[in-house]
Order: C-alpha cells, then structure tokens, then sequence
C-alpha cells in the first residue's frame, strides 16, 4: 500500500543497508499541475478527484486516467484490483473484518467492529500491519478512502447486506442517522421509520437541514400508511421551520392526502395553513384551517388542535389588523390549551395575545403578558417557544425606554430564532433591532440591523417587516447625511405599498418621513395619511412609533402645536398606563407648549440616560430656545 511507516519487509532485511523514500500527498499545487498532464478538461472533475485521491500521486493518477477515458466516477479497475490483491493475502478472519470495517466506515470504533464480525477479542493488528487500517486517536481509520472504497467493492450483494444488518443493530440506541442509513444499505423495510426516528432527533436538536435529507430519503423508499403519513408530516414541518413555507403547505398537503384518520388530516391541515399564513395567502390558507376545525369538532380528545387551530386562526386575523377577533381567538386558544395541560400551546396562546395588544394600543398589558409567557418558557424548558418570540420582549423593553436590554432580546432573536426553526421571527427580531438603534441614534449599527432583516425578509418570505426594515434603512442610512433624498425614498417607498401594507407598515415610512422633510406641508400630509390610517383598522404599535417621531419631528421644527395633538393621540393610544417611552415624548410635546424650562431639563436628562440621544439632542434645542 502507498504509504511509510513500519513494514514487515524492512523487519525481514535485518541491518541490511537501506534507503526508504516516502511519498506522502502532494501539495494542492503540486497536484494541479500534475492533473495538467491528463487530458481532463474540466477543472470541477480535476478537484474532484485531487479531493478524492487524497493528493496521493498513485491514486489521483488512476483516478484522472479513468475520468481521461470516459469513466464517469467508478473506482477505477487499477485501483480496484490492487486493493483486491492486497485483500486476498489476508488471512480469511483479517479479509472479513476489513469487509466488515468497510461496511462501516471510513472510520470506526473497534467495538463496532468486534460485534459486526462477532468476534469479541479481534484487536485488527493483521490489519494495521498492512497498512488497511490505523489509529487516529481513540478509533481506527482507514488509511485511504480510496482504500475502502476498493474493500467495500469487493463484497458481493448478499455479504454486504449481511455486514450492513448487524451495522445496523449495533447502531439502534446508540446512533440513529447511522442506524437508518445501515438498515437502509441491508434493504430493510423497516428503514423509512427509521429514517423518521433519525429525523425526530435531528428536529429535536434544531438540526433541521439534516432533518429534511432524512425524511427525503425515507420517502424515497415508498413507504405506505402510517409512516409515509408521519414522514410526510414532519417534512411539513421541517420545510416550515427552514423558511420554505410554500413547499412545507405542499408537505403538509400531500400529507393529509395519505391518512384517512380525521386527527391525523387535521393536524396536516392546520400545518399547511400556518405555513400559508406566513406567505400571505391567506384565503388558501383559511380555508384549510376550516377543514381541521370541522375534523376537530367532531373528535373528542382533540383539545390541543383546536386550541392550536384557534391560534393560528387568531394571527390570520392579526394580519387583516381585526384586534377584536384576534384577542377572541387567542383567548379560546390559551383557554383550550390549558385544559388540555398543553403547556407549549399556552405559551404560544400568550404571544398571540400579546400580538392582539399591539392592534389595540394596550402595551402595558403587552408587558404583562411577555413576562408572562416567558416565565411560562422558563418553568417548562420551552426554549424554542422563548427564542422564537423573544423579539416581543425586545419591543416591551424598547417602548420602556431600556434600549440595551431591549438589543439583548434583539440579538437573540437573530440568533436564535432561526436555530430553533422561527426564520419568520428572526426577521422581526432584526426589524425591531434597527428601530430601537434608530431611536438610540447607533446608525451603523442600525444599518446592519435593517439590512439583516430585509435579507431574511427575501429568503422566508416575510414582506411585511421586510418592509418595515426597508424603511429604516432608509433612516439609518440617509436620514442625517441626505436627508433629502432620504426623504423621497421614503415617500417614494409609501407610494408603493398596497392598501394593505399601508396599514401595517406605512407607520415607519410616515415617521421617516416627517423627520426627513424641511417641508411644513410635506409633514401635514404625513399627519394626514396617518389620521386616515388610524380610523380604520390598523397596526396600534407601528401608529405608536409614528407617533414618537411625529412629536420628535415637530418639537424639532417649532411646530408645538402639532407636537401636542400627536401627544393627545399618543396618550389616547395606550389605553390607560403610559408606556416611558411614549410618556417621555409626551411631556416634551406638552413642556416645549409651555416653554417650561426646568420640565425640559428633567426630559432631557431623562433621554440621555436612556440612550436616546437624537430627542435628546432635540430638548436641549428646546432648552436654549426655552
């Protein structure tokens, strides 16, 4: 074999004088200009076989001569039939454990090994000695993967299979990717379940990617009833959580398609229409979720799907901005959920509850309820529930006036969320990152907040706060340096929203906008279009933030009796306990009214410490002019 080290010949030439040249890999340089020679044009074939080979001269030689020929990637025969002369030397236990070790692996444990040839006190020496395999660390290796490949080809079907069913057994309880894959290689019919195992564990680590290579491969193998059903479920899910929500309603779809049973067809249905729902189809998406409520209604036991079908129903109606119907939902859903002793649908019922308050402007109830659900997360170790909506937590924190605890949400959310299968969240995480670094005047740092969000907005399909994003963007990035064109971007950016987009996101282009504009009427339309905005049904916290940078903008212009109407509204918004932050805009707005001085200092102390510095900048205006 072409590699140094002891050898068995050397010990048999006793002190006869000898020179030994090692050839070990060539370098990555040495090896493309040896691949030069070959006449393989393609460069992507020549890397791949420098890779394979190793950069070992011998093999990439026979390699890049069987691709000149016209293989097409087989282990080439003069590979082939060293290996398999070296093999046949071995003695008849030796050739089957290399088979065996084959079968398992470029690398493998020697207990593995021992129960797959069952034979407890084989130590591999034999094999070691002729340079099959060696130690690296704690395992054993083969010294090429080329090798193994030559070893491998050398079973016939029937052994293979064999060797790949005690693989198999060794692997159950111990590995369950590999426990597939050898059930899988050993023609199994059990395999497709077991590549669902595998994927249960890999979803319940958040390895979603490998999650879905292995429900992919399961399907593949045609199974039939109850495990395709389960397959194809938790691709839905798996799809979901990876942001591609079209192809995870398809899964969930084709799921439904395979099980007559009516809880089996509801749960598939409801997960189609979650997925629908983030993608905004939101017709297509309602209508499926009307199908698992009428199998729902009619089966006992079902508490936890109609609570879920509740919830998503309850952020349906989030999105067409009907707080009315949304809190209705969310209350049957946190209700459901906790008589059925689910505790992860009641902490998901919370934050739908929390979103309900948005639309209305109760954010001091928000507050409540956050802390709520997280304490909920806590207790029961729902970390992919926390990670998944700790954004919320970072908005509760922002309108305290508490700008770094609020980041601290924000930056898990971009960091977390997309680990535990929330992408969708992520971009809200970001989105609210960029609006509280905005208000601390951090422009770089918003910027990269802005352009995360917009970049995941993109690839799951979040247009909403993808726009939202835009918008701050916009301020981060040209507010203070160009403003002018900061602000026909942004009403250029308003002109394009549909109606419905108006509502939900229009609130930050308005605000940027009156911050943008020198122009007294440029701003009296902005107030205009949010008056109209505000008397029908619209997004309470965007209208919240709208309403800071209103004050904000017309404190900075001198227009103080603007800047007291928006503080009217603002104070009518909350519904009782001011939030500080809105609180703080309020008593400049009614301070900067009554040119009092002392009031302003306090403000201006106040935003200071709380890291706002632009309205901090623009009381102490106030002050000198006080």
């Amino acid at each position: 074999m072409p590699e140094t080290g002891n050898d068995p010949i050397e010990s048999r030439l006793g002190d006869v004088p000898l020179v030994i040249h090692g050839i070990g890999p060539l370098s990555p340089d040495d090896a493309r200009q040896f691949a030069a020679l070959f006449a393989v044009e393609d460069r992507s074939v020549i890397e791949q076989c420098i890779e394979r080979s190793g950069r070992n001269p011998l093999f990439l030689e026979q390699l890049l001569r069987s691709r000149a020929e016209g293989g097409v990637g087989e282990l080439p025969g003069s590979i082939q039939t060293l290996i398999a002369s070296q093999l046949d030397r071995l003695a008849e236990a030796d050739k089957r454990a290399a088979q065996a070790a084959a079968v398992l692996g470029k690398s493998f444990d020697l207990e593995a090994l021992r129960f797959v040839i069952d034979s407890q006190d084989y130590d591999c020496a034999h094999l070691i000695a002729q340079r099959f395999v060696r130690y690296e660390g704690a395992r054993l290796a083969f010294y090429h993967a080329l090798v193994q490949e030559g070893v491998l080809a050398s079973l016939l079907r029937r052994d293979r299979r064999a060797l790949h069913s005690a693989a198999a057994r060794w692997f159950a309880g111990r590995d369950a990717i590999l426990h597939a894959r050898h059930l899988d290689f050993s023609e199994d019919p059990d395999a497709a379940r077991a590549y669902l195992e595998a994927a249960r564990v890999e979803v319940s680590s958040y390895r979603f990617t490998t999650a879905e290579d292995l429900l992919t491969r399961g399907l593949a193998l045609g199974p039939r009833g109850e495990a395709a059903f389960a397959l194809q479920l938790l691709k839905g899910e798996v799809l979901t959580a990876l942001g591609r929500n079209d192809d995870g309603a398809g899964a969930y779809r084709a799921a439904a398609e395979l099980s007559e049973d009516p809880a089996a067809r509801c749960r598939a249905w409801l997960g189609a229409a979650y997925a629908l729902r983030i993608v905004e189809k939101h017709d297509e998406g309602l209508e499926l979720l009307n199908r698992a409520q009428t199998l729902a209604a009619g089966n006992d036991g079902l508490e936890s799907e109609r609570a879920q079908i509740h919830f998503v129903r309850g952020t349906f109606h989030f999105h067409r901005m009907d707080s009315t119907q949304c809190e209705s939902d969310q209350r049957m859903a946190h209700e459901l959920a906790k008589k059925s002793g689910n505790r992860e649908m009641e902490a998901w019922a919370l934050t739908g509850l929390v979103r309900s308050t948005y639309l209305t402007g109760q954010f001091a109830r928000a507050a409540t309820l956050t802390r709520e659900y997280l304490d909920l997360c806590k207790r029961y170790d729902l970390e992919h529930v926390k990670y998944a909506q700790i954004h919320m937590m970072g908005f509760t924190l922002h309108l305290e006036a508490r700008i770094d605890e609020a980041m601290e949400c924000f930056r898990a959310s971009r960091e977390h969320a997309p680990r535990v299968g929330a992408p969708r969240q992520a971009v809200i995480g970001a989105m609210g990152g960029a609006a509280a670094l905005v208000d601390a005047g951090r422009l770089p740092e918003a910027a990269e907040f802005a352009r995360a969000a917009i970049d995941l907005s993109q690839r799951v399909g979040e247009r909403l706060f993808g726009l939202c994003a835009r918008a701050l963007l916009i301020r981060a990035e040209d507010l203070e340096s160009q403003p002018e064109l900061a602000e026909r971007e942004l009403r250029s950016g308003w002109d394009r929203l549909d109606d419905a987009s108006h509502r939900f996101v229009g609130w930050w282009f308005l605000g940027g906008l009156m911050l943008a504009t020198d122009d007294a009427s440029c701003r009296r339309w902005a107030a205009e279009q949010a008056s109209t905005m505000a008397s029908a049904h619209t997004y309470g916290l965007g209208r919240l933030y709208f309403l800071n940078d209103a004050i904000a903008a017309s404190l900075r212009a001198g227009e103080t009796s603007p800047a007291v109407d928006f503080a009217d509204q603002l104070e009518a918004l909350h519904q009782g306990e001011m939030m500080p932050l809105a609180a703080l805009h309020v008593r400049a707005a009614r301070a900067a009214a009554s040119s009092d001085k002392p009031a302003l200092v306090a403000i201006h102390e106040d935003a200071h410490r709380a890291g706002l510095l632009p309205f901090a900048a623009i009381v102490e205006a106030l002050i000198e002019k006080a």
